[in-house]
């Protein structure tokens, strides 16, 4: 049963005052619910009854709001410009989003995938997508310029702070990308991750995984699965074996 109240608290979150209220609960429910509970859509006369299509749209419209702040804030060449979007529309962004503004309390989710820790951000991700193109829908002609208004808001509130140091934060978002381009600009094969032990109980292991170009290992890191790569392309970049390729 959908909470009008719950609804409410959202709407006073964002800013956003919804005419039709069924563009915002089509944006909050993902495509278990609708699998487990087959007549919501008819109970609200939804279009879809899930956030799937709206979430195609929301991508879209978000990846045009930020392209065009970074077109008149930026001059870097296209390259650039599509990491700095990619870093305001990747995944972790939505989960820093969705703490902000209590998101996930407010999803319309299946039981089984209420419990799906690993699709976490992901469900998020397409949500906030969803609710962009619901934004942008229900507002008329100023859809687009409330949408604008929401992704200026809670996505590209720090872009001066990103601008700044652009050239960390692209490294931090694709460590493993940017090695690689490093490495083969100076003709050397694609980096090779390997694995070289597992310790800890079998729930929760760490891993060390070593970092080789050319079969010379340049770097190494030690963690959980989710991010030990990641880091350890970080450090490749940081070692004397690429600060010499880029001397």
């Amino acid at each position: 049963m959908i909470d009008m109240e719950n609804l409410k608290q959202l709407e006073e979150k964002i800013g956003i005052d919804f005419n039709d209220k069924d563009y915002l609960i089509e944006a909050l429910c993902h495509p278990t619910y609708l699998e487990e509970n087959p007549g919501f859509k008819n109970q609200f006369g939804l279009v879809d009854g899930h956030n799937q299509r709206l979430e195609h749209l929301g991508d879209s419209i978000l990846g045009l709001i930020i392209a065009e702040k970074l077109y008149w804030n930026h001059p870097g060449r296209e390259g650039e410009l599509t990491k700095i979007k990619t870093h305001f529309a990747n995944g972790s962004k939505a989960a820093e989003i969705s703490d902000t503004i209590g998101l996930e309390k407010f999803l319309i989710v299946g039981v089984g995938e209420s419990n799906n820790e690993s699709g976490r951000e992901k469900r998020i991700k397409d949500s906030l997508e969803a609710l962009i193109a619901a934004i942008f829908l229900d507002q008329s002609y100023q859809g687009y310029k409330k949408a604008r208004d929401f992704v200026n808001k809670f996505f590209l509130y720090d872009l001066d702070n990103i601008l700044d140091n652009v050239d960390t934060i692209i490294i931090e978002d694709n460590p493993i990308g940017h090695l690689q381009e490093i490495v083969q600009a100076a003709g050397f094969e694609v980096p090779k991750y390997e694995i070289t032990k597992i310790e800890g109980p079998d729930h929760d292991p760490t891993f060390l995984y070593n970092v080789y170009v050319n079969s010379e290992k340049i770097a190494e890191a030690s963690g959980k699965k989710k991010d030990v790569k990641k880091n350890a392309a970080i450090n490749a970049i940081k070692s004397e074996f690429i600060k010499n390729l880029q001397s």
